[in-house]
């Protein structure tokens, strides 16, 4: 497994998804961010469960989440329509390819998949539209 690899891949996966100015994994605070929309990629170590069987490798589970800041200044009948729509540009670029299979950035993870609770501000106060889009990585 090359942790470095993997999040190279998939920020790189993440940069294909249009109209993203910003692309990184370095967080920023929403006040610090400047060419919006901008989207972050955070995540952890991993998690290691039990494994089945002795002498089987474990299957290691690295967690990420996806953050979009973006301006926004939907009319109130589109409630949060600009952030939704970057919600769906990710799925598309995460998602499965045409034929079901799941995606893999080119064979270096067994799966990704958006796993758990998507959060989404609209920004109708503020016109700060966040999204938290929580990710799942199975490697090898």
């Amino acid at each position: 497994m090359n942790r470095r690899a993997i999040i190279a891949a998939l920020v790189a996966q993440l940069k294909t998804v249009a109209p993203f100015r910003t692309v990184s994994c370095q967080a920023k605070m929403p006040d610090e961010i400047g060419d919006k929309p901008a989207l972050y990629l955070i995540y952890d170590g991993g998690s290691y469960p039990p494994r089945e069987a002795k002498g089987l490798p474990p299957k290691v589970t690295i967690s990420a989440d996806i953050w979009i800041y973006d301006n926004v200044n939907d009319p109130p009948e589109e409630f949060g329509a600009t952030m939704t729509d970057h919600i769906d540009a990710v799925d598309k670029a995460l998602g499965p390819d045409v034929f079901g299979r799941p995606q893999t950035l080119g064979e270096l993870v067994y799966d990704l998949r958006i796993e758990g609770d998507v959060i989404l501000d609209p920004g109708h106060t503020t016109h700060l539209g966040v999204v938290k889009i929580p990710i799942k990585i199975l490697v090898p």
